[in-house]
């Protein structure tokens, strides 16, 4: 990945010592002090497993990192996105962390917290810079976000799913055109509610696993590199479940043989096993190309 800091602010960083780490964004945002490990793609905050920091990123990945020396004349503040890390030991750039680790703190004790940086300010006696970084100046926007995190995956299961259901209310509704229309409607509706909640759902159980080595962070990308909070997800997902299954209600009222073709449609009763024997798994599994995209 392409330098996202400047050098000169990486340099300051480096030899700065411990720096003001603050998590959440504007709603109820929780600060820290730590150590920072600066890469070039990457700033991994040093931190102890209680934090109230890491729970507060789970409601809102948004984060920043505030340094300044009146000595030096420089005051730095970079913003970006962050998720709760993993073990400095378990980590996959353990190597590289390991020499960031302040002496007395224990690596086995120690969370690396990864930040992206996506903006810059940077003061040095009477100059100012603020700007993005290349990440900031990529991000995709929160109707991509959604729609990537919602439809990726399910998005064939869905096309089926419409058509079959299409096909049968076309056969069974013998010429009711208002009959056909409604049920239609409706059933299009429960099925995707259901579909794409019920994956919402599994997407913020993987990203769980994924903080405790469970799983890949390929398991769930955008919640993985802090596009996404875990709570919004979770949440999206327990909505749009409540509302498909009201609307399988309403779909059973309006004709009790409606359901097992839905229930057939949806293929639920094939996705909803593998996401289980997934998240069930104790370890991560194997990746052939290490170097493949997240994204």
């Amino acid at each position: 990945m392409a330098e996202q800091v400047p050098s000169e602010i990486l340099r300051i960083i480096a030899a700065h010592g411990p720096v003001r780490l603050v998590c959440g964004g504007l709603g109820g945002a929780e600060g820290a002090t730590c150590h920072v490990a600066p890469f070039e793609d990457t700033l991994y905050c040093l931190l102890p497993p209680g934090s109230p920091a890491l729970r507060r990123l789970l409601v809102a990945p948004e984060a920043r990192i505030e340094l300044e020396n009146k000595e030096l004349g420089y005051k730095i503040k970079v913003f970006g996105r962050a998720v709760p890390g993993r073990h400095v030991m378990a980590h996959p750039r353990r190597s590289e962390l390991l020499h960031w680790v302040p002496e007395g703190q224990e690596p086995r004790g120690t969370l690396a917290v990864p930040l992206w940086p996506e903006r810059i300010e940077y003061q040095k006696d009477e100059e100012f810079f603020k700007g993005e970084t290349p990440l900031g100046r990529s991000r995709k926007s929160p109707r991509q976000v959604w729609t990537d995190v919602a439809l990726r995956g399910v998005l064939p299961a869905l096309g089926f799913a419409c058509v079959a259901m299409w096909l049968w209310i076309a056969y069974a509704g013998d010429g009711d055109a208002v009959w056909q229309a409604y049920s239609l409607s409706i059933s299009w509706l429960s099925l995707v509610s259901l579909l794409v909640g019920s994956h919402l759902l599994y997407k913020a159980a993987c990203f769980r696993r994924v903080l405790t080595g469970r799983c890949l962070p390929e398991s769930a990308p955008l919640l993985s590199e802090g596009f996404l909070s875990h709570q919004s997800v979770f949440r999206a997902g327990i909505v749009l479940m409540g509302v498909g299954a009201g609307l399988w209600g309403l779909l059973g009222a309006m004709d009790p043989l409606l359901l097992p073709v839905a229930a057939f449609s949806s293929l639920l009763w094939v996705l909803w096993p593998l996401w289980f024997i997934h998240l069930l798994q104790k370890k991560p599994e194997k990746v052939e190309d290490e170097g493949r995209s997240r994204r």
